[in-house]
């Protein structure tokens, strides 16, 4: 008997093969821009007024993971350091919304795919940067509002109520 799963993990690793090959080099003009503030803010050791306008958090981020695997900020630039997260929270976004997991790998792997470069997508890059939270954040709503967990966020008195401890945190 063929095993569904296998078939579907088979696809998914020659799909990310293939996004590899596709993507290979083409990356954005202004990724180099990006990665030489990286390499600025680790060569002076702190953040320059001019990077603060823009994304200073990416840029922070860069620094530290440079720092922290020992590595010129060359391999940000080509290492296709987004692509996991990205496609896995991509992924499970879309199976929480259409409980299909063959659906899910096909937009998935649909998403992943298409474009010119795989700047936002592959490569270190603030979009997509932003993209994994967005989509985390987008899970973490759908799983905190599912119907599941109706009864967290919402009272017995017609949903007037939120209950959510963590709204009052303020």
């Amino acid at each position: 008997m063929i095993d569904v799963k296998r078939i579907y993990f088979i696809a998914a690793i020659a799909s990310y093969i293939y996004i590899l090959l596709h993507f290979n080099s083409s990356i954005d003009a202004f990724a180099p821009l990006q990665i030489s503030a990286v390499d600025e803010t680790i060569e002076r050791g702190f953040l320059l007024d001019a990077y603060r306008n823009t994304v200073p958090t990416f840029h922070i981020l860069g620094s530290q993971l440079a720092l922290m695997l020992g590595k010129d900020c060359s391999f940000l630039l080509f290492s296709p350091i987004q692509l996991i997260p990205y496609a896995a929270l991509f992924f499970l976004l879309m199976l929480k919304l259409s409980d299909s997991y063959f659906l899910a790998g096909l937009v998935s792997l649909t998403e992943l795919t298409t474009g010119y470069a795989g700047t936002q997508r592959i490569f270190f890059w603030p979009h997509g940067i932003g993209s994994i939270l967005y989509f985390a954040l987008l899970i973490l709503f759908l799983l905190m509002f599912s119907e599941k967990n109706r009864s967290v966020w919402q009272s017995s008195n017609g949903g007037d109520n939120w209950n959510i401890p963590g709204i009052y945190i303020i």
